[in-house]
């Protein structure tokens, strides 16, 4: 399972697109059979969504953690975001590919749409909490979503190109943002 991950990483980090990846490359690029592929994942999607699905389990922890009742932790926030983008970076061929294959596979968005879902969930939580004690209400659903969408493009955009802005001003950036929207002040 990890040798068909890190192949199909090694492909895609090689400006390959996922579209075009094979299963028998994958496993040729693994050293293992195609036989032992199918043990594992049942398609190449499969595959993608068990490699986000191992990434993402950590981030969703501590969205969990940020959102549970108590003080606003704008520091906490930034250390997440920072880790986030991070990962994304570090992971920036299967973020690139999750992007992609959304576009045109609708297994992969249905699977990208529920992963964002859970994280919005978590944010709309938080929000919900904090919008009946604060002078300026955000629509709970409505403002995760835009949020979290905003959050995963920002990462994308950051990790998929040149930008002129650093990782230390985007995560700012996106820190204030979230804490402005969320708690309807700058806290930092």
């Amino acid at each position: 399972r990890g040798k068909l991950i890190e192949a199909a990483d090694r492909l895609l980090r090689s400006d390959r697109a996922y579209a075009d990846l094979t299963i028998e490359e994958i496993t040729s690029h693994a050293g293992v059979s195609r036989t032992a592929f199918y043990e594992h994942f049942s398609d190449k999607r499969g595959l993608l969504a068990a490699w986000a699905s191992e990434l993402v389990r950590p981030l969703l922890g501590e969205t969990a953690r940020l959102s549970r009742p108590g003080p606003p932790d704008p520091d906490g926030l930034h250390r997440f975001l920072t880790s986030a983008l991070a990962l994304a970076r570090e992971h920036a061929s299967l973020f690139r590919a999750l992007f992609e294959a959304a576009t045109y596979d609708e297994v992969i968005r249905a699977y990208w749409d529920d992963l964002l879902a859970q994280f919005t969930h978590l944010v709309e939580e938080r929000i919900e909490r904090y919008r009946n004690q604060e002078v300026r209400p955000l629509n709970s659903k409505a403002g995760a979503s835009v949020l979290v969408g905003a959050i995963a493009h920002a990462c994308y955009r950051q990790v998929s190109r040149a930008t002129a802005i650093s990782d230390e001003e985007l995560v700012d950036a996106l820190t204030d943002v979230w804490v402005r929207a969320v708690y309807g002040t700058d806290l930092r």
